[in-house]
């Protein structure tokens, strides 16, 4: 490849970056090991819900969010945020995911991550590493998790959607993409690379 070309990377969050799914982490990490027997009763008939599919996952996704978030604070759960990046997060990454990031920045891509996780959690790390971020947005009243999403559930199809709507792929001669999950095969065939469950494993296997 020409070092002109406009190159744009998509990648996944969890799974792919981290080890584990952040936002359950998250909650792990806010929630008082006291809550936890009240909390797993009220989830199980949501979850039992979803696994036989009365519920779809975004459905799941908002009792769940109402559950754990309730109506938190914007500013609260940012600093919880923070302090969870601070304490947890390093153990989660994976080290070779990191590596390719730099490594993809040092080729001139543009690097987007897209995620089903809720954007305040996924932004800082974003934020800090210089990469886009396209993830499920919650909405805000008056300062407070309103209890509902403000976008889709960004997963499957929906990733491919929200990733058009914010890019224009034409511009682009070559296209990479990084998941984990069956959900992330619908972004990961609009690349030309798609690179499954191998990000944190490997050197990126092209532009060597």
């Amino acid at each position: 490849m020409g070092k002109g070309e406009k190159k744009l990377a998509l990648i996944d969050y969890d799974g792919t970056i981290t080890s584990k799914d952040t936002l359950l982490e998250f909650v792990r990490f806010t929630t008082p090991w006291y809550r936890w027997p009240v909390s797993f009763l009220q989830l199980l008939p949501p979850y039992i819900g979803y696994l036989t599919r009365l519920l779809t996952a975004e459905q799941f996704k908002i009792q769940f969010l109402n559950l754990f978030l309730g109506r938190k604070s914007k500013v609260r759960l940012e600093k919880e945020i923070a302090e969870f990046y601070k304490e947890k997060l390093e153990v989660l990454l994976h080290q070779q995911a990191l590596e390719s990031i730099q490594a993809l920045h040092t080729m001139g891509y543009r690097i987007v991550l897209v995620s089903a996780n809720i954007a305040p959690l996924v932004k800082p790390f974003s934020d800090k590493h210089q990469l886009g971020c396209i993830a499920t947005e919650l909405a805000w009243e008056n300062g407070l998790f309103s209890g509902k999403l403000a976008t889709s559930n960004c997963k499957g199809e929906e990733k491919v959607r929200r990733i058009q709507e914010s890019l224009d792929l034409a511009d682009y001669e070559f296209i990479a993409a990084w998941g984990d999950h069956p959900s992330d095969l619908p972004m990961l065939h609009l690349a030309h690379f798609q690179g499954y469950r191998n990000f944190h494993k490997h050197p990126l296997p092209f532009e060597q």
